[in-house]
């Protein structure tokens, strides 16, 4: 896909005054009055699409920063909690560098719209399987989070396709215990011919605001879908919707990565991209689906697409969406339908990290909310853990 974004999106953005130029360094954004720096409650629209986004400020830890003995990084996925007013973030420790856990965190969002850091860690609570115990080493990667009106909360694990440990998206009690898990597809069990592919499966989990449906996605194609993603090469993800009240798949649709857009500084280093965050935008089908690249040498490509599944067919039952030279074997019409709202690179002047965690926060007065994005550093010190705050306003 070319790095640019599409000119009929360009008229609707410029239609609708977008908040940030392309080109220009990014600046935090000031509040005006009180009226636009009061922060009130969640909004759940029944059909919208975004109209603005607007930068607000970008807060960094370092790796090697720890709370209560527990290292804070591999976050990759943040949750809003309107009740108590508190995000959690979701390591994807496989247990390695501590125990599989998430933290607690309270970020001033008053202090947030004056551009100054704001994020203060309260809390950390390990995830223990059915028995009580933390999951040992290696038995569990996780990187989807979410959190119900009980407390419970779901969260998605990538599995391990070399150690043939199949993703799950499994419920947890507040106090981190496993305690349920939905239904999973053979078609996703890592074999030889067919299933994940090793670090590129349930990346993503979202809940959409009438708290119904549960989705996540693969972050690249099946084995039997055709090719990961590479140079000039898509892939054809899986998203999954499930009905949580039937705890049972309603759904399939099919998602097509974008190439890997740069080539790594030596040819045949490390490139890649994948589809590494959803985020419910309404009840309807509406999503914000985030796409991170990486080559050796080029460091972090991400952007921020809009997508739907309205229109999208029902892939459940299809065997393979594309051959193995990525020839895809569907119409390009079935699959979602995806819109580039934002390069972070190209429109922010931003240098994205490893970008895999996204979010809501709560809604400001004039009627946008908050998104809130955060990177994985790999526990990498030449890596951080990078909070970037966009202003989003949203329109039916």
């Amino acid at each position: 896909m070319a790095n640019v974004i599409p000119s009929r999106y360009i008229v609707a953005f410029l239609c609708s005054s977008i908040l940030f130029s392309v080109g220009c360094a990014p600046k935090p954004f000031q509040s005006d009055g009180d009226e636009s720096a009061e922060v009130v409650g969640p909004m759940y629209p029944a059909a919208a699409s975004v109209r603005s986004i607007e930068y607000l400020h970008t807060q960094v830890f370092p790796t090697g920063t720890t709370f209560k003995e527990s290292e804070i990084g591999g976050i990759s996925a943040i949750v809003y909690d309107s009740e108590t007013e508190r995000y959690h973030l979701l390591s994807d420790d496989r247990s390695v560098n501590g125990p599989a856990r998430f933290f607690t965190a309270t970020i001033d969002h008053g202090e947030l719209q004056k551009g100054g850091d704001s994020i203060q860690f309260t809390d950390v609570t390990t995830l223990k399987r059915a028995e009580g115990k933390p999951f040992p080493k290696h038995s569990v990667d996780p990187e989807g989070m979410v959190f119900l009106e009980d407390g419970d909360f779901y969260i998605s694990s990538e599995g391990d396709a070399k150690r043939s440990i199949a993703p799950f998206v499994n419920r947890f009690s507040p106090e981190g215990t496993q305690i349920d898990q939905l239904p999973l597809d053979q078609k996703y069990h890592p074999q030889k011919q067919s299933g994940i592919r090793n670090n590129l499966a349930f990346e993503s989990l979202t809940l959409t605001p009438d708290h119904n449906t549960l989705v996540t996605g693969t972050e690249n194609g099946l084995i039997q879908d055709g090719p990961a993603a590479d140079l000039e090469t898509p892939t054809y993800a899986r998203i999954i919707f499930y009905d949580l009240p039937s705890a049972k798949v309603s759904a399939e649709y099919g998602y097509r990565v974008e190439p890997v857009p740069l080539a790594p500084i030596i040819a045949g280093q490390l490139r890649t991209n994948g589809l590494v965050e959803l985020l419910a935008v309404d009840n309807d089908g509406t999503f914000l689906a985030l796409e991170r690249a990486f080559s050796v040498g080029r460091g972090n490509s991400v952007k921020l697409f809009e997508i739907s599944s309205s229109q999208a067919q029902d892939i459940q039952h299809i065997k393979s969406l594309a051959d193995q030279v990525g020839k895809l074997l569907i119409p390009e019409e079935a699959l979602v339908s995806k819109t580039e709202l934002l390069d972070f690179g190209r429109d922010l002047n931003i240098v994205p990290d490893n970008l895999e965690a996204m979010c809501w926060g709560p809604l400001f007065a004039d009627g946008s909310r908050l998104l809130v994005l955060v990177s994985d550093n790999n526990f990498n010190v030449h890596q951080e853990t990078q909070f970037i705050f966009l202003k989003v306003l949203l329109q039916p």
